[in-house]
């Protein structure tokens, strides 16, 4: 009951309250425009809306698109599995060649492997946890680096 005599509605604001109701107040009225509008020819809204949609997915298919962009974070985590059954020192041998391998390429700053998966479990598989030198100070981007990687080492070390 206290509420009421507080509150005082003003019919006509002035000001920045009035701007805003003017402003809703038109928005209001085109928009009601424009649905009479669209109401009033069905058909031709309905054959321009499909038309806009069959536009929109031949547009999207030029649209370049990934989950997820390419980034060059000058690091990349190899991973490597031997046939199932292989000795733990076979793997361990294989995974020091990637390293040889690896520390020779000038676009390599370090690398760290481990041999016998993430659990230790799994004494087939290995990984290596290669950082690059600094994007400015290397020619290749990371994909390619990569990509000159997993081709040379596929053909260098068999079995891998």
């Amino acid at each position: 009951m206290r509420c009421s005599r507080y509150l005082h509605v003003d019919l006509h604001p002035k000001g920045l309250a009035g701007f805003v109701e003017r402003v809703f107040r038109k928005l209001s009225n085109n928009y009601g425009r424009l649905l009479g509008f669209l109401l009033h020819h069905r058909w031709k809204t309905l054959a321009f809306t499909l038309a806009l949609f069959v536009a929109s997915l031949g547009v999207a298919k030029l649209v370049p698109s990934e989950m997820m962009p390419a980034q060059d974070q000058s690091m990349a985590l190899m991973r490597f599995k031997l046939p199932v059954g292989s000795a733990l020192g076979m793997t361990n041998a294989k995974i020091g060649l990637v390293e040889d391998y690896l520390l020779t390429q000038p676009e390599v700053n370090g690398v760290f492997a481990v041999v016998g998966g993430f659990g230790g479990d799994a004494v087939n598989q290995g990984n290596a946890f290669v950082t690059f030198v600094d994007r400015d100070k290397r020619k290749a981007t990371q994909a390619e680096l990569i990509n000159r990687f997993r081709k040379d080492l596929k053909k260098n070390i068999r079995g891998m």
